[in-house]
């Protein structure tokens, strides 16, 4: 998985797919039972202002980065400036 301020390239079930971000209009995340002795894995279907839906598999950790770099942040210091 790649990022760059206005695109993400992720492997999909459609294949490598590079989104522009701004098109993203919502992500849905389902977290998928691995049993015990996996971690889990999460399903996100992102959806795109077209219409197009794309679903990805992610680790917990590649989730984070993932809704980081398409649903940033505002740090707390930056909302008191």
């Amino acid at each position: 998985m790649s990022f760059h301020p206005r695109v993400i390239r992720l492997p999909t079930k459609s294949g490598l797919t590079t989104l522009k971000v701004s098109d993203i209009s919502a992500v849905c995340v389902n977290e998928v039972q691995q049993g015990i002795l996996k971690k889990n894995t999460f399903d996100v279907d992102i959806h795109m202002d077209s219409g197009s839906i794309f679903t990805a598999t992610f680790e917990e950790a590649d989730l984070l980065t993932f809704q980081e770099a398409v649903f940033p942040t505002v740090k707390e210091n930056e909302e008191n400036e």
